[in-house]
């Protein structure tokens, strides 16, 4: 009976573990998803002074 008794305690800090690493890989994930966008955004915006510079001249 102690085992099982042990293992019901070990069992709520297992799954606040895995909640744990699965919030923060989604924390990452979009992270790096907000990343791609912004340095896209930025390449778009390059061209765009690239265009309007040679334009000019």
């Amino acid at each position: 009976m102690e085992f099982f008794s042990r293992h019901q305690a070990e069992a709520p800090s297992r799954r606040h573990r895995i909640l744990h690493c699965i919030l923060h890989t989604t924390l990452q994930l979009a992270t790096l998803a907000s990343v791609i966008i912004t340095l896209n955004e930025v390449e778009k915006l390059h061209k765009s002074v690239n265009l309007l510079e040679r334009r000019k001249k």
